[in-house]
């Protein structure tokens, strides 16, 4: 009987066992499935991330400026013109009565602060003053250009009448009003009249967020347009480019922003000469100089330019740099761009500086006279004490001199 007992306290406990077992390999099962699928849905979280790493606005620049949305803005103007141009199709609007269309079909109102209607007013008074009936696309973003080029300046002369904060260099309500601006501020007012004018347009930014830059879009290709670094200049060295003439002096995310192929609307296709003999080409350039003229020359070189060829013209542009950036207040680039029907074009960028260390100064003659007066009376025995190196000029924060 003990016996038996003990039989039946065995099976029992190997029952307990094998139903412990499955237990431990149904639930390990379960816990893998759900492990499975985290991991899954975190994939698909890093993927959406990684997505999300670049994007157009809200972007922090040189960790201070932030590329802050224009289109707001932008579709109330396009809206207001969109409502003038109604109003004048009278005939329109007789066809839609006699059809019976009793629609409203009137779009509601977008409403702006008053920063953003400052903003749209003083973008309008730009765009009446330099936008022409009868301009192409291209000739409207020419003009934009040129007055934000020559128009807005990278100096802080004007900060005082905007405030000396980073929104008053860096978004159009700031630039527009104060004419200063840095390079966010360029790109989002050079946005704002692009998206005006009914022309895509978009800001890219570097990969280590500390410059942003235009992209355009003119019948269906994409051009960059940096009018930062051709500022008070215009000289269209950074007008236009396409993806390789961009990446000489830029980076950027290329998978997120759309590619820039396009030729025809580069400035230095447009307007290169053409240039049978590469070896009358230095001549050329020394008369550009001369002329004082203009700053950006191009030359068609027709489409059978060889390795050899291309060599020489690198050759020449080397011996030309060595010569003005050795020597003259200025610095010459080239660039060998290769257009649509394979022609190849040669620009040649002339960079003058001021070496003039006065600047043209706006105050009145007896004003300078008192600026003068006050900086001689402060300054003009002054050795340079507390700049140098050493600490004979410093003091601690009790006003007394530092211990040797």
């Amino acid at each position: 009987m003990e016996k038996g007992k003990m039989i039946g306290v065995y099976i029992l406990l190997v029952a307990i066992l094998i139903s412990v077992i499955g237990s431990v390999a149904v639930g390990g099962m379960y816990m893998n499935k759900k492990m499975q699928a985290v991991d899954k849905q975190l994939k698909k979280l890093s993927e959406k991330e990684k997505e999300e790493g670049t994007k157009e606005d809200d972007v922090l620049i040189a960790g201070s400026y932030t590329i802050k949305s224009t289109k707001k803005i932008s579709d109330a103007y396009l809206q207001e013109i969109g409502a003038k141009d109604a109003k004048k199709d009278d005939s329109k609007k007789e066809d839609d009565k006699k059809d019976g269309d009793k629609k409203d079909k009137k779009e509601k109102k977008i409403k702006l602060n008053e920063k953003e209607q400052a903003t749209l007013d003083m973008a309008k008074k730009v765009i009446d003053k330099e936008i022409k009936d009868g301009m192409t696309d291209y000739e409207k973003e020419v003009a934009i250009y040129e007055w934000v080029c020559k128009n807005i300046s990278t100096g802080n002369s004007s900060l005082l009448s905007t405030g000396n904060d980073a929104e008053s260099v860096s978004t159009p309500y700031g630039v527009l009003k104060g004419h200063n601006a840095v390079c966010v501020g360029y790109a989002t007012t050079f946005r704002l009249f692009m998206q005006m004018l009914g022309i895509e347009c978009k800001v890219v930014h570097n990969n280590d967020s500390y410059h942003s830059w235009d992209e355009v879009k003119l019948d269906g290709d994409w051009y960059y347009v940096d009018c930062y670094s051709d500022s008070e200049t215009a000289n269209y060295a950074n007008f236009n480019m396409n993806d390789d003439l961009c990446l000489r002096g830029h980076d950027w995310d290329r998978s997120y922003f759309p590619a820039a192929v396009g030729t025809k609307y580069n400035y230095a296709v447009m307007n290169a000469k053409p240039c049978d003999d590469i070896f009358k080409l230095p001549k050329k350039i020394r008369r550009m100089f001369e002329q004082r003229k203009k700053s950006v020359i191009s030359f068609n070189l027709g489409t059978t330019l060889d390795e050899n060829q291309e060599q020489i013209l690198s050759e020449m542009a080397t011996k030309i740099q060595e010569l003005i950036n050795n020597n003259y207040a200025a610095d010459v680039q080239f660039g060998l761009i290769e257009t649509e029907n394979k022609e190849k074009v040669l620009s040649v960028t002339l960079n003058r500086y001021n070496n003039n260390s006065e600047s043209e100064s706006q105050l009145s003659e007896e004003d300078q006279q008192k600026v003068q007066k006050a900086f001689d009376k402060a300054f003009s025995d002054y050795n340079g004490e507390g700049l140098s190196d050493d600490n004979s000029g410093e003091m601690t924060e009790d006003g007394q001199q530092p211990a040797a």
